[in-house]
């Protein structure tokens, strides 16, 4: 399924997703929508419809595959949020605070 986003981009959608995280080190993220942001220390991302932070320290992206929605990142996660409820400029916000 695709849609469009507030920039009339085409954003592939899933509606599933599936995260894998093994020993703290080794994170897999299947139904990736959208990155916000991939750094050391923190993903921002939207996983099937919904949003998603991934804070942690040498986060470091090994494999995204935009076409499969597929996300693999190796470094120490320290924590996950999501949530469905946020909009987009909440979401921002209370990361930004």
């Amino acid at each position: 399924m695709e849609r469009k986003d507030d920039k009339k981009e085409t954003i592939k959608t899933f509606d599933h997703s599936d995260l894998l995280l093994k020993d703290r080190t080794k994170l897999q993220i299947s139904g990736l929508e959208k990155a916000y942001e991939l750094s050391e220390n923190r993903l921002l991302l939207r996983v099937s419809g919904n949003n998603l932070v991934v804070c942690g320290e040498n986060l470091n992206v090994v494999k995204l595959e935009v076409e499969s929605g597929l996300l693999e990142v190796e470094g120490l996660v320290s924590e996950i949020k999501y949530s469905s409820s946020m909009s987009k400029g909440n979401f921002f916000k209370r990361i930004f605070k």
